[in-house]
């Protein structure tokens, strides 16, 4: 791009666009600039009233047209550096980005074919050359006296009797120029402007109509628009057209811009399209992509898809939700049927990489992977385990040991130096568990969550090991579900729950204990 072009400068851009690319009538065209050609975000983007170059469907008539328009958008852009376009018309891609040159610009004067359009002054050509009216000249064919003599003597011209005579013949025998067979039809089959109309007519002057409005379109290869209903407002902008050869349905603002837009045959099936205020399409449902399933996609108010929701990601599979940034790269993946039949959650960083999966079957089995899992809703590892207690009432902080006479449970402590000491009943002290394992209808399952590791609070009697301070080894007591001071270094080992990290000078009591078997 050339230094002597300024920001804030229109700077004129443009596409050539193939008629075979635009099965429908546009309703808006959108130029984004880019810094390179692989850049994922526009520098500036730029809509336009598609009607500017397609009304009347005149694309339709020729191969190519070309679309152009003055680019105000410039004043964030360093045009010392190279520029990229890309043309996008109701949110679909045409051809690819190009980069700007100033002296090669992608602008490329190709016009529909024969058409001449005419200019105040002038006139312009397929060329795109232009003749102003000074330099049309006329000439004067020299057999123009011939050709009207050969043409009076064809007939000889009409008195004003011969003329009523012949206008008696035509109409028929006895007629009084009545008009009595007037398109084969007495006057009196045509409806007056005065008469209430209940059969298929219409009076634009404000009639009345209880019957029906039936539109035929004309029969060919140029019918296309034949048949077209268009509904204007005081202003002379169409606020409602339908086009009965497509089968679509056009509803406008009061300035003439599409803002909803209903197609019976658009490629596979229906469609509806939304448009915001600034002309761009945020939402799209299709009847049919292709696969037979409908399909939605929403976007932001750039027009970039956000979320798109397919009612069958593939033939035979299920539903599938995918969302994206305002970069435009997928980071939510919702599946309703993945490779294993269940449901499936794929969760992306910014750069598209897969960072956390919800699998509901694998294996038969769902589950959960990740880098990194951070738990806030509790401090402790538990597994769950049922407990004997037919005297003493379980209770959370109690200290648990192994039943021997039952496997896979347990029972209170009720012993000092107990080794067979297995956890603390989580829950005490408003501490909760973190996390708690089991595998439901094996002896691996329970009522009571043990914390085997973490923090969490105990019962604590301090009358048979002494006062307890922070750092003091934990045993099970005599007295059922209490700790103790550890103070027997004989006796301790194997029967330690963990470390106190709070005091209790005297009596009993709640400690955190830091839970560590050894």
């Amino acid at each position: 791009m050339s230094s002597s072009i300024t920001a804030g400068t229109p700077l004129k851009v443009g596409a050539i666009v193939a008629s075979s690319q635009l099965w429908e009538v546009p309703s808006q065209v959108t130029f984004r600039l880019f810094d390179s050609a692989t850049a994922v975000n526009p520098v500036t983007s730029q809509a336009f009233d598609a009607g500017l170059w397609f009304s009347g469907g005149q694309f339709l008539a020729g191969k190519t047209v070309r679309v152009s328009a003055s680019f105000t958008n410039t004043d964030d852009l360093d045009m010392s550096k190279p520029l990229w376009l890309e043309t996008v018309i109701d949110g679909t891609l045409i051809g690819s980005r190009q980069e700007l040159v100033a002296e090669a610009p992608p602008v490329v004067d190709i016009s529909v074919e024969n058409f001449i359009e005419a200019r105040s002054g002038g006139f312009i050509f397929p060329d795109n050359t232009v003749q102003t009216t000074a330099g049309i000249t006329t000439e004067t064919d020299p057999n123009l006296a011939a050709h009207a003599a050969n043409a009076s003597a064809h007939h000889a011209p009409y008195t004003d009797a011969g003329a009523v005579a012949a206008i008696k013949a035509a109409d028929g025998p006895g007629s009084g120029l009545d008009a009595d067979l007037l398109d084969g039809q007495h006057a009196s089959a045509f409806a007056s402007a005065a008469h209430n109309h209940n059969a298929d007519y219409v009076n634009v002057t404000g009639d009345t109509m209880t019957g029906k409005l039936i539109v035929n379109p004309a029969s060919g290869t140029a019918a296309d628009f034949h048949g077209y209903v268009e509904v204007r407002n005081s202003a002379g902008n169409s606020t409602v057209s339908i086009n009965p050869v497509f089968g679509r349905i056009a509803f406008n603002d009061v300035d003439g811009h599409t803002r909803v837009y209903v197609a019976g045959n658009a490629g596979n099936g229906g469609r509806i399209n939304l448009s915001n205020a600034s002309n761009i399409v945020t939402a799209r449902l299709k009847g049919d992509d292709s696969d037979g399933a409908s399909f939605i996609t929403l976007t932001d108010s750039a027009g970039t898809a956000t979320i798109k929701i397919d009612a069958q990601e593939a033939s035979g599979d299920g539903a599938e939700i995918t969302m994206y940034n305002t970069g435009g790269t997928r980071t939510i993946q919702i599946d309703s049927d993945s490779g294993t039949q269940g449901g499936y959650i794929q969760l992306y960083d910014s750069a598209g990489n897969a960072t956390i999966t919800l699998d509901g079957e694998t294996g038969g089995d769902g589950r959960i992977t990740t880098q990194e899992l951070a738990i806030t809703g509790g401090s402790d590892f538990s597994e769950q385990f049922d407990i004997n207690s037919p005297v003493t009432p379980v209770e959370a902080g109690m200290l648990v040991s192994i039943d021997p006479q039952n496997p896979g449970k347990l029972i209170p402590s009720n012993e000092p130096y107990d080794r067979k000491v297995a956890g603390i009943v989580s829950g005490a002290g408003g501490v909760k568990p973190g996390m708690m394992m089991g595998q439901s209808g094996t002896i691996a399952d329970g009522e009571y969550p043990v914390a085997l590791t973490g923090r969490v609070y105990a019962l604590v009697d301090t009358r048979e090991g002494g006062e307890i301070r922070p750092g003091d080894l934990l045993t099970t007591s005599s007295v059922p579900g209490h700790a103790m001071k550890a103070t027997n270094a004989e006796k301790r080992s194997g029967a330690i729950i963990g470390k106190a990290m709070t005091s209790l000078k005297e009596g009993k009591g709640l400690v955190l204990v830091l839970v560590s078997l050894q």
